[in-house]
This record gives C-alpha cells, sequence and structure tokens, in this order.
C-alpha cells in the first residue's frame, strides 16, 4: 500500500523533493569525474581549479542519479512492506504462545485443585473407614485376649 501511495505521487517524470548537489564537469575534459560542487570553500579555491563559469551540470548524471534514488527508495519501500509483515507474523506467533502458556497453566492449576479435592476425599474416606473398623479392632483385642488366656 505505502509503495503504490509512493509510486503515484513520485512519477518518473515529477521532479525530486529536494534539489540534489548538482555535479561538475570540466568541458572538454573527458577524464574528469563528476565532483560535487563545493559550498564552502569561497576564496580558498586553488588556481588549477576551473572558475564556477566554466562547470557544466551534466543532465545524463542528473538523470542516471535520479533513476537510481528512485530505485532505492523502492527497494526501501518493499523492504519496509516485508519487515512489517514479519514483524505481524512474530507478533501473532508471541500472542499464540502466551495463549498456550496461559492456557498450561490454567489447566495446571485446575488439575492441582483437583487432586487436592481428591486427597481431602481420601482422607475423608480413611476416617469413614476408621470409624467403622472399630468394632472389628475391639473383636480382635478381645481374640488377643482368649488366647492370652
Amino acid at each position: 500500500a505505502d509503495s503504490l501511495m509512493w509510486q503515484q505521487t513520485f512519477r518518473n517524470d515529477s521532479p525530486s523533493p529536494e534539489e540534489p548537489q548538482p555535479s561538475t564537469r570540466v568541458p572538454n575534459d573527458p577524464d574528469s569525474a563528476a565532483r560535487p560542487r563545493p559550498s564552502s570553500l569561497g576564496s580558498e579555491l586553488p588556481s588549477s581549479l576551473p572558475s564556477p563559469r566554466d562547470l557544466v551540470v551534466d543532465p545524463m548524471l542528473l538523470n542516471d542519479i535520479e533513476k537510481e534514488a528512485r530505485r532505492l527508495a523502492t527497494d526501501v519501500d518493499s523492504l519496509v512492506e516485508n519487515l512489517s509483515g514479519v514483524l505481524q507474523s512474530v507478533s501473532g506467533l508471541t500472542v499464540e504462545t502466551v495463549q498456550a502458556y496461559r492456557d498450561g497453566v490454567c489447566k495446571t492449576c485446575d488439575e492441582v485443585d483437583s487432586n487436592i479435592r481428591g486427597m481431602y476425599q481420601l482422607m475423608a474416606k480413611w476416617e469413614e473407614l476408621n470409624k467403622n473398623m472399630a468394632p472389628a479392632y475391639r473383636v480382635s483385642s478381645q481374640i488377643k485376649d482368649i488366647k492370652r488366656l
């Protein structure tokens, strides 16, 4: 979505949002490389540099730079969209992991509660069994007394 907006806003024939540093070429000098124009040299220009009126801006070089800048901007936009998708995917996985952890903790708590209830029920049955066995203990005691006689 962002790339479509960018492409509609910055068509190939639209001017750049910022004015680029003009490149310089010395006329009739094929070996001179494109150089940025010095902005703060003032009167300290050595005599070997051409004067500013001898410098010519190469329009083809400017076009190439602008095309390259647009290509880079499109690539950056694509990377940002891809990164956004990856981050959304990671966020989704994080949410799923937290939910699984929460569900595991809840189920563990429910099982612990169930085991505690079961333990109390077992202890209650044990007490009931002991009370019901009281007559059997008395009979056992009487049998032991008879054996001693």
